[in-house]
């Protein structure tokens, strides 16, 4: 996967409230007995429902594009969000940021 994410967006990512929820130790959820941050859980869905938007199919009645470039501080087409959020997923797991030179 190619990066596209600049370091433009990368600052704005590590300024959002995607990332404070992600350093944040006191807000984890148990998912499966795992403690995992609030901001992963937000994270994985997110994908899910920009993925499903990009198609036409909006995933629930008051759900909005703009309160995910708001929450991630990412911008663009949903399917370029789509991309862009598979790319953090991947960055997060990898455990990667270094690559980034934040």
């Amino acid at each position: 996967m190619t990066n596209s994410i600049t370091i433009k967006e990368m600052r704005r990512i590590v300024a959002s409230p995607f990332f404070s929820e992600m350093t944040d130790e006191s807000k984890v959820i148990s998912i499966n007995g795992v403690p995992t941050p609030k901001g992963y859980w937000n994270l994985i869905l997110s994908i899910r429902d920009v993925n499903l938007y990009s198609k036409g199919i909006k995933p629930h009645r008051y759900w909005k594009i703009g309160d995910v470039k708001n929450y991630f501080g990412i911008s663009g087409s949903a399917p370029i969000m789509a991309n862009k959020l598979d790319e953090l997923r991947e960055i997060i797991v990898s455990g990667d940021v270094k690559q980034f030179n934040v």
